[in-house]
């Protein structure tokens, strides 16, 4: 059950807010009642289709080519 009343109210879901809602854990020993508000999934737009994705996308591409001496093969219709 949430509770109804909070310690810390923290505006929006992305990157910046998920850092601030770490940091007030940490100063207040994990006893702070803290609620992030804002829509859309946590991290926003760099963790979930930004860039971490394309970091991921790049290490691949980086790997498969220092594995077989040659490019990715895409292709585009």
């Amino acid at each position: 059950m949430m509770p109804d009343t909070w310690d810390i109210a923290i505006l929006g879901k992305g990157a910046a807010a998920f850092a601030a809602a770490i940091k007030a854990s940490e100063k207040s020993s994990g006893k702070a009642r803290i609620v992030m508000v804002g829509s859309g999934p946590i991290g926003g737009t760099c963790v979930n289709v930004g860039c971490v994705p394309s970091s991921i996308c790049l290490r691949l591409l980086t790997d498969y080519t220092t594995q077989h001496g040659r490019f990715f093969p895409v292709w585009a219709p």
